[in-house]
């Protein structure tokens, strides 16, 4: 290393540069005074001389590196697309100057606290609150305890705000549903409550304020002048904090009108100035740079990185990513049913509903899924994972270090998936060509960037206004939807939980529609959408949101890089997340999956596009070596030797990547300190030469692309209107209501004996008291018997209580059952076609449950000669029948076609046969049973009339499963629960059973038919 001379004249040389200094200033208040002090001759120890020397050449290497919009480092420009490269500098480029999001927050806040202020305010309940017992709470509180800590900090998990719902109170709640002038509300509060006084209450709307329970004008996502004008028009005009606003902005204005370099004075004024309105807030303000260029890149560069999108969708992989969104939906289906649809509220209330998905942090939820995991699908991945090792060896044995891959490569890694790509993305690479005539021509290297956009405008939205793209941004939104009427894509605007995390969401408005989520909206806005009038809906493997005013779907947006998991509440994440509930693989980059941790990996190559560049890990003594210090150089050389590692690499962390040059030592010792903090690799510069960027006069750059999915002339289903009838309002009996209902736990050896002997002992006892029961097995996690008593309607269900307390206790005292729990009963209402056709299906469900009874009790006294299956088999024929006048049988072969399950036994399969006849199963059947059966049989019939004229109706021969479907898949599977148990796997062999002998029934019937024709043709 140098000596301290050196070391200042080598700071001195580098900082020479205007533009540099000024980058310095603006980027590292910290870093500025350092040098100030060093213009100024102050001494300063080694220590602290090498720090600031190597500050220095990380900001050096950012400016002339791989560009990264921050600060004054590096400025966007919008470019097109053409037939030619044309291309113009026009000059060090624009300052876009707002004020810090951080900042503006905590001053705000401190404006808020004045009472004349908020007066002349109008202010709207915060949409996130929500009453709980005699409380209101709000969610989450976003977290200020340091607001400049964005970007050096991790969020803890935020807790809620919990108040006291007085009578004061409930009525705000009331009146603020919809803006109201604050003024106004405070007179009228003091008119409802004199006793509290117009100070107090005063007090009291301005704590609401504070505590963001009540949202102003000022709540919103925005740092823009036009909200600065809007804060403006709140403030009163002589106020100190009208004031302290114009002199805040005027200093923003002078500074934005500077040159890049000769802006330093200007920008420590304007620090001075904004650190001067309020002693705690002394964030710098956000700057961005626009970039005066002029730039057309041929069109077969963007073409290009089509096909290479194209290719990564096909290579992406099913798993490793979203699995506690999959939990939730495993989750949904379970409790809401396969065409369950439920109020979002409702839905993530965590007692009315499911709650947010397991790993949310805004607030933290508790609740897990995990009973819901189920062994993924490992079909293939073996093989996939072997062939990209085997790829890695063929690319580190190659000359270049290089795989190129053919199109029998991706053909290999291609991961066979029926879902459509994502509707938009936004790729980044690096656009290397020695001239605007290579470029041309052809010869061009694309290199993608590290960060990618899982839709359009997430990397780009930000910079849309200063770029004049929003236009361009807002026509590919709209093209999202062309073609599909009934979705619509509407953005989520939101307060981050750190504040200054504000800064990088200042995104224009890019589509008609939006979803304000703890902000100030005026829900009457007819292209507001509130988020509270939204359902989620199950679709397949997939939960949809709808809009009930309208049916549609709404698919939300979030156009910019702010991490959700992170820094957004969790109903933001949630409305995200949901599009990557189902089991269909995302999009990914190139993953090397299990050889991601070799020591090197090789370039990975698709025709012009580098996919991944050479990349080496460093080892674990150059790790130790570089935490330790002592022998780190002698550690350095050799394990560049060994891995042939150049003098220029870039060091990659996370997505932020710089240039160095371990010739020099300064270099060397950045990389030693980045490798004792942190884990880093390092990868290959620019491949193109030295002119790499000839074509863009030397500048270092990289281009963002907006991509959109090719049009599909058939969706599959997407956006369909909700079916208004699906959302059925949710029921629930609690205990001493018209149900009573205990879980009974107990091993599945006990069932059948408690079904048989001691259940039918208690409805004898209780027969007076009720007029339906019923039954079922169930495991959450752990085995149970489920039972339902139905009041008989005059006395409730008190004297069955009595009876049925007693009757769980002695059955746990004789060691029956582990223990009991009393539960409230929510039927499953919209599963089997509403309120009405719930009623029929409880019924029937008693039916069911006593000639299970019946039945288990023949077959445990082996006083039945008809094998389980094939007895369960001919039952679902007697209630397929029941339903009314049809021909079941092609509904039967659909659902449950051939070779979904092994065929059944020859012999089951004659003996089914003589039982299952359409319209004549129970005849048939019959035979075979007791008296008692019969009967009930015949009860079967009765009441399933009345259901399948609620039903079939409702069955589409050319819809692959609607509601109607489910219904119907239900009976059956709880016919199976009932005699069988919990088995999948023997429910699809008897339903196999089953559509086995209705093919062959039809395939008889029509040889029989063309027979007959034949003959009488003859």
């Amino acid at each position: 290393m140098p000596d301290n001379e050196d070391i200042v004249q080598y700071i001195r040389e580098l900082t020479a540069q205007p533009a540099l200094r000024e980058a310095i200033s603006v980027s590292s208040r910290d870093l500025a005074a350092a040098l100030r002090r060093l213009d100024a001759g102050e001494p300063m120890n080694r220590k602290r001389l090498v720090r600031t020397a190597i500050s220095v050449t990380r900001y050096a290497l950012r400016m002339t590196g791989r560009p990264t919009p921050f600060g004054l480092h590096s400025g966007v420009a919008a470019i097109a697309t053409g037939e030619r490269t044309r291309t113009g500098l026009n000059g060090g480029g624009t300052k876009s100057v707002r004020l810090d999001a951080g900042w503006l927050d905590h001053v705000t806040r401190s404006w808020l606290t004045d009472p004349e202020t908020v007066r002349a305010c109008e202010v709207v309940l915060n949409d996130l609150c929500y009453v709980r017992g005699d409380r209101l709470i709000l969610p989450h509180v976003r977290q200020r305890d340091d607001y400049k800590t964005f970007g050096r900090a991790i969020p803890r998990s935020s807790e809620e705000l919990s108040l006291r719902l007085s009578p004061v109170l409930a009525w705000t709640v009331e009146r603020t549903a919809r803006p109201v002038p604050c003024g106004q509300l405070l007179t009228t509060a003091s008119e409802k409550f004199p006793h509290l006084g117009t100070a107090a209450l005063e007090t009291f709307f301005v704590e609401l304020v504070n505590n963001e329970v009540l949202l102003t004008p000022l709540s919103v996502p925005r740092t823009d002048p036009e909200h600065l004008d809007t804060v403006a028009r709140v403030l009163p005009p002589e106020s100190p904090a009208a004031v302290q606003l114009r002199t805040a902005r005027s200093a923003l204005a002078s500074y934005a009108d500077t040159e890049v370099g000769g802006g330093t004075e200007a920008w420590e004024q304007l620090v001075v100035t904004t650190s001067g309105i309020h002693e705690d807030a002394s964030a710098a303000p956000d700057v961005t740079l626009r970039a005066d260029i002029t730039a057309t890149i041929p069109s077969d560069v963007t073409r290009e990185l089509e096909k290479c999108a194209s290719a990564l969708w096909e290579m992406s992989p099913k798993e490793g990513m979203y699995e506690h969104m999959r939990l939730y939906r495993r989750a949904f289906l379970d409790r809401y049913g396969q065409h369950g649809a439920v109020p979002l509220p409702e839905l993530i209330d965590p007692h009315r509903g499911l709650g947010f998905p397991a790993t949310y942090l805004h607030p933290r939820v508790s609740r897990s899924f995990d009973r819901h995991q189920k062994q993924a699908d490992q079909t293939g991945v073996k093989e996939r994972n072997d062939y990209l090792a085997a790829l890695a060896l063929r690319g580190i044995t190659d000359p270049d270090r290089e795989v190129r891959l053919s199109e029998a490569d991706v053909a290999a890694l291609t991961v066979k998936d029926a879902t459509r790509p994502p509707r938009s993305l936004d790729l980044c690479c690096q656009l290397l060509a020695s001239g605007g005539e290579s470029l041309d021509s052809g010869d061009y290297r694309l290199v993608l960037s590290p960060a990618v956009g899982g839709s359009a405008g997430v990397l780009a939205g930000r910079f849309a206004d200063l770029t004049g793209s929003t236009e361009p941004l807002k026509s590919l939104m709209k093209q999202a939807e062309e073609g599909d009427p009934d979705t619509i894509v509407a953005q989520v605007g939101f307060l981050p939980v750190l504040p200054r995390a504000l800064n990088i969401m200042q995104v224009p408005d890019l589509t008609e529609y939006t979803i304000p989520v703890g902000v100030f909206a005026d829900r009457n806005d007819p292209r507001v959408i509130d988020w509270r009038h939204l359902v989620v809906a199950a679709d397949g493997d997939r939960l949809r949101l709808h809009w009930s005013r309208t049916g549609q779907e709404v698919v939300p947006a979030v156009p910019h890089a702010l991490s959700l998991g992170l820094a957004a509440p969790n109903l933001v994440r949630f409305l995200q997340d949901l599009r990557f509930c189902g089991d269909a693989k995302v999009w990914r980059p190139w993953d090397w999956a299990g050889s991601a941790s070799l020591p090197v990996l090789p370039r990975v190559r698709l025709g012009r596009t580098v996919l991944a560049p050479l990349t080496w890990r460093p080892s674990r003594a150059v790790r130790e070596a570089a935490s330790e210090k002592d022998g780190w150089e002698a550690a350095l050389a050799a394990w560049r030797t060994e891995l042939r590692v150049p003098d220029r690499v870039n060091v990659v962390h996370h997505d932020r990547v710089y240039t160095v040059d371990l010739r020099n030592a300064f270099h060397r010792e950045m990389l030693r300190r980045d490798l004792a903090s942190g884990d880093v690799s390092l990868s290959e510069t620019a491949l193109h030469g030295d002119d790499a960027y000839g074509w863009l006069d030397g500048h270092s750059s990289e281009i963002t692309v907006p991509l959109r999915r090719s049009p599909s002339p058939a969706t599959g289903g997407a956006g369909a209107l909700l079916d208004a009838a699906r959302v059925v309002p949710r029921t629930e009996h609690p205990p001493g209501g018209e149900w009573a209902y205990v879980k009974l736990h107990c091993v599945p050896e006990v069932h059948e004996e408690i079904i048989t002997d001691r259940i039918p002992a208690l409805i004898k006892e209780v027969a007076g008291e009720i007029d339906s029961w019923f039954f079922m097995r169930y495991r959450d996690p752990d085995h149970q018997l489920r039972l339902r008593l139905h009041g008989d309607g005059t006395a409730g269900t008190a004297p069955v209580w009595a009876k049925l307390l007693p009757f769980a206790e002695s059955l746990r005292r004789s060691g029956l059952i582990r223990g009991f729990d009393v539960a409230a009963y929510e039927p499953e209402t919209l599963r089997y076609g509403g309120p009405e056709g719930m009623a029929l299906t409880e019924q029937l469900f008693c039916i069911d449950s006593q000639l299970a009874a019946h039945q288990l009790k023949l077959l445990g006294r082996r006083a039945l000669e008809l094998p389980r299956n094939v007895l369960m088999a001919a039952q679902y024929a007697v209630t397929l029948d029941a339903l009314g006048d049809w021909d079941w049988r092609p509904w039967v072969t659909r659902h449950f076609p051939s070779g979904s399950v092994p065929p059944a036994e020859k012999s089951e399969v004659a003996l089914a046969a003589r039982l299952i006849a359409r319209g004549g199963s129970a005849d048939l059947l019959a035979p075979h049973l007791s008296p008692g059966c019969r009967g009930l049989l015949r009860g079967i019939r009765g009441t399933g009339v009345e259901l399948g004229r609620l039903l079939l109706p409702g069955l589409d021969p050319d819809t692959t499963f609607t509601r109607h479907d489910m219904a119907l898949i239900s009976l059956l599977h709880m016919q199976h629960n009932r005699l069988v148990g919990i088995d999948p796997a023997n429910e699809s062999r008897t339903l196999g059973l089953l559509s086995q002998v209705a093919r062959a029934q039809a395939s008889r019937e029509r040889h029989e038919s063309t027979r007959g024709k034949d003959g009488r043709r003859g």
